[in-house]
């Protein structure tokens, strides 16, 4: 990105200068950004849940969407023009959730979080001041039932149709209480980014659409079985395929001022609607808003009860830890440091040659294949070059982009992944293995210089 003041590169007075000298193993970096969130008190009887039950069924669910999707893309370049945010999506929340599954069904992890969380409420039954904090685990214990019953039953289809539909739906009702009353995706603060999203201009694809949505109902109708009286509401005696057929290709919510006009008419509007979406959502309305308001008050008393939690640990750890991630900006260090995998130790650096290995060790086939800018120059990159670096820095979702710099205050890296054994940090972190992973400053300019043509550029970020 260039910033200009008066039609002129802006001088800029604090930068991070641009390193090319690379990185030893075992070198102190840091990580500026904003990290998603993280659940690092999420009590063991919780994570148990999750483990069993809520993450198998959400890895199913992807899994099953990945595979519609990538049969529908398959039927032609434009299905896979069309599909392709969608399908990248869903097998990057599926990647994301076998690496957490793998994690927590690791003996270890269960081991080391159970004796962290029986060592804390034995510390606070020694102290009668802080007794009635324990309370709080045994809370969420009891809630552990009543969230199951609630997995896969609320209608959060991913279909953007059924989306709209619901969300006009929903406002046309929930705009007749206060704010504060209202199921919290309808709020006041809420509103600006749903409307930006209810109203987008962005096309809509039926034949994408009618792909999702079938999938939705099927795995709907599969999960709670054919006589349920939800399912036999939604398919009205029709088979899954057929049903989105029907709703979609009659339904004119493409169209965002249809949208529009629908929204801004209210609940006259919503009820006087002739659309089929519209009125699929509007039967089964009562008992998706009977089970989101169960939810909404579930996850309010979990909410007080980890705040409750928290506060113990403040009680009896005072300041030496740090919080949770909420997406506000901190500052994470850690070292340069390869693991072990499998037995295998893992070094803290590839290189750019590097990637023309793994590439024929790939057989050069999707998703391995360089792309051809990559071959053409490949006698002008220096093989030796870093590539991608890891590094000990505690990261999750939401770091991606940001800057990793060295002792000297110079850019080295940029973050944008993890390792798979990361991806339980949402729930605990442990450097021994879990990485960050970043792509290596030098790579950046030897990729502009010799692979891409724009070596003024590459100069110039070294200025």
């Amino acid at each position: 990105m260039r910033v200009y003041e008066d039609g002129k590169p802006a001088k800029i007075e604090h930068f991070l200068n641009w390193s090319d000298a690379g990185l030893t193993d075992g070198e102190l970096v840091f990580v500026s950004g904003n990290p998603g969130n993280t659940q690092r008190s999420t009590t063991l009887a919780a994570i148990k849940l999750l483990r069993d039950k809520t993450l198998p069924f959400l890895l199913n669910y992807f899994c099953r969407m990945e595979v519609a999707l990538q049969q529908f893309a398959d039927e032609s370049p434009e299905h896979r023009r069309r599909a392709g945010s969608d399908l990248a999506r869903v097998q990057n929340s599926r990647k994301a959730l076998t690496g957490m599954l793998q994690g927590l069904q690791t003996p270890d992890f269960i081991r080391k979080k159970e004796q962290a969380e029986k060592a804390m409420r034995a510390r606070l039954q020694d102290e009668p001041k802080l007794r009635h904090f324990d309370e709080a685990w045994q809370r969420i214990a009891e809630l552990q039932e009543q969230r199951l019953a609630l997995l896969g039953r609320i209608p959060e289809f991913r279909s953007q149709y059924y989306n709209i539909a619901k969300h006009l739906v929903m406002i046309a009702s929930e705009d007749q209480k206060p704010s504060e009353e209202r199921l919290r995706d309808y709020r006041d603060s809420a509103r600006e980014s749903l409307e930006h999203q209810l109203f987008s201009p962005a096309p809509i694809y039926d034949d994408l659409e009618i792909c999702k949505l079938s999938n939705e109902l099927a795995l709907f109708a599969e999960r709670w079985g054919g006589d349920d009286p939800s399912v036999v509401t939604m398919l009205a005696g029709k088979s899954p395929r057929e049903r989105a057929v029907e709703l979609i290709s009659g339904s004119t919510l493409n169209q965002a001022d249809v949208r529009r006009h629908l929204a801004e008419g209210g609940e006259a509007a919503v009820s006087a609607s002739d659309d089929p979406l519209i009125q699929f959502f509007r039967e089964i309305q009562p008992e998706y808003r009977e089970l989101r308001e169960t939810q909404d008050e579930l996850d309010e008393i979990q909410r007080q009860a980890y705040a409750q939690i928290d506060e113990a640990k403040v009680a009896l750890e005072g300041t030496s830890g740090y919080p949770d991630a909420t997406f506000t900006l901190r500052l994470a260090l850690g070292l340069v440091k390869g693991y072990e995998e499998e037995g295998r130790q893992i070094a803290p650096w590839t290189t750019m040659g590097g990637a023309f290995q793994h590439e024929e060790a790939h057989e050069a086939k999707d998703p391995w294949q360089l792309p051809r800018s990559w071959h053409n120059a490949q006698q002008q990159i220096h093989e030796s070059t870093p590539f991608n670096f890891v590094c000990t820095a505690d990261i999750i979702g939401g770091n991606s982009g940001s800057p990793v710099i060295n002792r000297a205050g110079e850019l080295v890296g940029i973050i944008f992944d993890s390792n798979i054994q990361g991806l339980t940090a949402s729930y605990s972190y442990d450097d021994e293995v879990a990485r960050a992973v970043s792509v290596h400053s030098g790579a950046v300019r030897e990729a502009l210089r010799n692979i891409y043509g724009a070596g003024e550029l590459a100069e110039q970020l070294g200025k």
